[in-house]
């Protein structure tokens, strides 16, 4: 699993909760 937050973000300034959740968990198992 890729951690596009940043990329999401950019994309769409609204990010919802649920991209930040797998966000987190992407960074978790770094």
């Amino acid at each position: 699993m890729h951690c596009h937050y940043l990329l999401a973000k950019k994309i769409d300034q609204a990010v919802h909760p649920q991209h930040i959740q797998a966000y987190l968990d992407c960074q978790s198992k770094k």
